[in-house]
């Protein structure tokens, strides 16, 4: 389904920006795969068309 018209103009939702912490006990994992990608993720040039 797309979004509503409706649906776009709401704010967004902020409270739901942290819920990964949730989930934190268990990413150590996937941050030593990605090594030195994650400090340098902000920096990493878009790809695309």
């Amino acid at each position: 389904r797309t979004a509503s018209s409706e649906q776009v103009r709401r704010p967004i939702f902020r409270e739901g920006l942290d819920q990964w912490r949730h989930y934190e006990p268990w990413l150590g994992p996937l941050v030593e795969a990605l090594g030195p990608v994650l400090p340098a993720y902000p920096e990493v040039p878009e790809f695309g068309p």
